[in-house]
């Protein structure tokens, strides 16, 4: 018997947006890339710190401001949660749309996309609205994700429009400057392109999901290398969602199918592999979005499970004291106080 009809059509639209954002499996005959031979730079070390469920839902994708306060899109709530480290719900941003991907720049600028619009939003760091990227509405087919560029000077914002296999590029006035890729399985070319991250090198890397390896790019979009595709073994990806990288240069993989999180150097050599298939603290069900903040913690969305992982890397900060600011509605952690929620 259906005891709880609400909750059952609500983990039947979780699951039906979680599959539109993987993609459909495509055949991989994307070219074999080289996996980087001997490692370059250290294992980090990895410590899990906290498994945080209160007041998400299906939480997709994760960025940490200049404060240290933690974003969290959650598409199927049409709402935006700003968090502390400790887990405690500082704000909630609700009546959103569809929102899926985001990124804070160092001046703590917001870019949201919208699914159900084809738009990226911006907003300063008040929450003001400040225009959208390109033309608004209908400039991307279906966004996976966003990154910011590190380098103040370039201000560029890269965008990975999954539904039109590109990458997108905007400048600081919010227009295209450029975009790269297509669709194809060749040097360049992207099958459903589902995550991207900047380097401090100015390296933008690229998960290219259906054709199963991570592709590397300059600024310019001029293609350098890339790791996986039919590698073989266990070193195949499933479903490539999330990148992100620390000050070294290490490359951390979400892969949604696998639940784990993947770590390489910056050509492809395997480093060491976090967490995996599971409940418990510090494992996953679907690892969709993760940054690396700047005390050295890797935050990890776990959409099926309604959570976000936290864990320490080598010399991590310890997690700050629990001075947990909760919002009305929200002491329980019933994620059912999304729907009362007011910006």
């Amino acid at each position: 018997m259906l005891t709880n009809p609400s909750r059952f059509a609500r983990g039947q639209r979780a699951c039906a947006l979680v599959v539109a954002l993987l993609g459909i499996p495509g055949a991989a005959t994307a070219q074999l890339c080289d996996w980087g031979g001997a490692p370059t730079l250290p294992v980090p070390e990895v410590e899990v710190l906290a498994s945080q469920s209160n007041a998400l839902r299906a939480p997709a994708r994760v960025a940490v401001d200049s404060e240290g306060r933690v974003w969290v899109t959650d598409p199927t709530a049409g709402a935006v949660a700003l968090r502390n480290l400790s887990g405690g719900v500082i704000d909630v941003r609700s009546g959103l749309g569809i929102p899926v991907a985001m990124a804070v720049d160092a001046f703590d600028g917001i870019y949201l996309s919208d699914q159900s619009t084809g738009r990226v939003d911006v907003y300063d760091a008040g929450w003001n609205h400040a225009g959208s990227l390109g033309t608004g509405a209908g400039e991307f087919a279906s966004v996976t994700d966003i990154a910011v560029d590190p380098d103040l000077g370039t201000a560029l914002v890269f965008v990975a429009d999954s539904g039109a296999d590109l990458v997108k590029v905007y400048g600081p006035d919010h227009q295209l400057v450029r975009s790269f890729g297509g669709s194809g399985t060749g040097p360049g070319e992207f099958d459903f392109p589902s995550a991207v991250w900047v380097s401090l090198d100015g390296e933008v890397f690229v998960g290219d999901q259906n054709n199963d390896r991570v592709q590397v790019f300059d600024r310019d979009g001029t293609f350098l290398r890339c790791f996986g595709a039919q590698g073989g073994g266990d070193r195949n990806f499933g479903r490539i969602q999330g990148l992100a990288g620390d000050t070294l240069g290490r490359v951390y993989v979400a892969d949604a199918f696998q639940g784990h999180v993947k770590v390489f150097d910056p050509f492809g050599a395997e480093l060491v592999v976090i967490g995996g298939l599971g409940d418990l603290p510090g494992e996953f069900r679907t690892p969709f979005g993760l940054v690396i903040d700047e005390g050295n913690r890797l935050l990890v969305t776990s959409v099926n499970s309604g959570r976000l992982e936290v864990f320490g890397l080598d010399d991590f900060e310890v997690i700050p004291p629990a001075d947990l600011l909760f919002g009305d509605g929200f002491e329980s952690g019933d994620v059912h106080a999304w729907s009362d929620a007011t910006p």
